[in-house]
């Protein structure tokens, strides 16, 4: 029977944060420290990627949790305290978690490492049910315990990764959103043993690896075989290489193959845990940065299609579709420079890692959301200019209306020029008739029917009464206007 002679095991949750300060919480906190990866053989711009470096090229940055930030949130504070499952669920089981390492992009997508470690001889297949066990962050009875000063500690790695991502605002998990926690891990697994396989015993287990399932999964046959098979690649004679959605797989063995045997005892898992662990968290990185720049772009979109308050102002309509392009706008640079800084087809000229590298972007489907990216960057150009040409509607009635009014102004001055005329007339008018008046003023009120009782009535009856009328017209008809503007 092979045992386990080397492992290496790592949960990792994908996330989305809101700002890009949060490199800065991370950077003045006690509780993370930048920590660089050393890798072999890629190209220099591709291992600088990521780096605590001054870099042009640096598209994100990786820090470690210090022996301060485990204990601040309950991890034990070294290596050495075992952790067992709680209720005694596998009692068989301990394990320790060695590193938290968390890496944040410019794309705002991180991802929170933990790296999972357990003990010697422990049968391969037990650690693959294990792994299954915490990928479930979801499963609120799925606890773990340790000893600290005699006394038991309890540990929930849900709620360790929400305290851990607290400061950077996360926006989304990527599953279950409903839960604004995280739902699931991802789990990238290395096994070396120290017996042969035979192809029929490979096959089952690189597809629980890859898969994060156990023994009580069936595969069918077209994916339990590794040959042929598209979420597997053969490196070495000895040496397995698996990917799906869940997660990433590595299978060797020594014991017929005494030519590499020294590699793979010494120098193979080093190479596992920071060149190939690299690329895989680069193609991750391109996964989820894709997916949730179309998440951004389907809000943008839904946003841009809603209908406009018209309660509000011209102007402020003017102003919401100015708003709107500018958002959309910015999205749009953010995913061009994306495509420039982080997508990639070459990462090496070593042969081992560009297959590698090929087939982690094969299976994370990464070329199939660039197409579907490409559509969503379409719709939003064309939903900025939908904006622009709505904005230029609204300025060109706007000008309509600023042309109406000032006609509108022109109209009443000219109004009141007529109305102050006509008065000055009439006014006139009433004091020459003041003076063709006075012949009987002094003599009594005219008789009726002689020429002084018509001038009497135009005088002090008609003229004042049209003046009156055509006042009142007036007023009314500038009203019924001041309405209507």
């Amino acid at each position: 029977m092979a045992h386990v002679i080397k492992q290496l095991s790592r949960l990792i949750v994908p996330f989305a944060y809101e700002a890009t300060e949060a490199t800065l919480a991370l950077e003045q906190s006690k509780w993370w420290e930048p920590k660089d990866l050393h890798m072999n053989r890629l190209f220099t711009h591709i291992e600088k990627l990521v780096s605590t470096e001054s870099y042009p090229f640096v598209i994100g940055k990786r820090y470690h949790l210090t022996k301060e930030g485990r204990q601040t949130h309950g991890l034990p504070p070294g290596t050495n305290h075992y952790l067992t499952f709680a209720n005694g669920f596998m009692p068989d089981i301990k394990l320790t978690i060695n590193q938290v390492e968390c890496t944040l992009f410019e794309s705002n997508v991180g991802f929170l490492t933990l790296d999972i470690h357990y003990p010697k001889q422990t049968d391969i297949h037990r650690l693959i049910e294990a792994n299954h066990q915490l990928k479930k962050l979801y499963n609120s009875k799925m606890r773990l315990v340790y000893l600290l000063k005699g006394e038991q500690v309890e540990l929930h790695l849900r709620e360790l990764t929400q305290q851990l991502l607290a400061p950077l605002k996360v926006t989304t998990f990527f599953e279950a959103s409903h839960l604004n926690a995280p739902f699931q891990a991802l789990v990238f697994q290395s096994y070396l043993l120290d017996e042969p396989l035979l192809e029929e015993e490979v096959g089952p287990l690189l597809f629980w690896m890859r898969r994060t399932y156990t023994d009580s999964y069936s595969p069918n046959k077209q994916d339990e075989h590794p040959h042929g098979n598209p979420e597997v690649l053969q490196l070495y004679a000895n040496s397995y290489w698996g990917i799906s959605l869940e997660g990433c797989a590595n299978l060797a063995f020594i014991g017929n193959h005494p030519q590499n045997e020294k590699y793979f005892k010494m120098n193979y898992l080093p190479h596992v845990k920071s060149t190939y662990f690299y690329l895989y968290l680069l193609s991750l990185h391109q996964r989820y940065a894709l997916l949730h720049f179309s998440m951004l772009a389907s809000e943008s979109l839904l946003s841009g299609t809603s209908t406009t308050d018209h309660n509000l102002s011209l102007h402020q309509r003017m102003e919401q579709y100015l708003q709107d392009a500018r958002l959309i706008t910015e999205l749009k640079e953010k995913i061009i420079l994306f495509k420039l800084r982080s997508v990639f087809k070459q990462v090496s000229n070593t042969s081992h890692h560009t297959a590698v590298y090929n087939l982690f972007q094969t299976n994370l489907h990464i070329d199939q959301l660039l197409g579907e990216l490409h559509f969503e960057l379409d719709s939003l150009s064309q939903m900025v200019q939908l904006k622009e040409q709505k904005r230029s509607q609204l300025q060109e009635e706007a000008a309509k209306q600023e042309k109406e009014r000032e006609e509108d102004l022109k109209t009443r001055f000219n109004t009141w020029v007529v109305v102050l005329s006509f008065a000055f007339v009439l006014v006139s008018t009433i004091a020459d008739g003041l003076s063709i008046f006075e012949k009987f003023a002094g003599s009594g009120l005219p008789t009726v029917g002689s020429a002084e009782f018509v001038w009497f009535c135009v005088l002090f009856l008609l003229i004042p009464a049209t003046a009156l009328g055509f006042v009142a017209w007036f007023l009314v008809r500038l009203m019924k206007k001041s309405k209507r503007t």
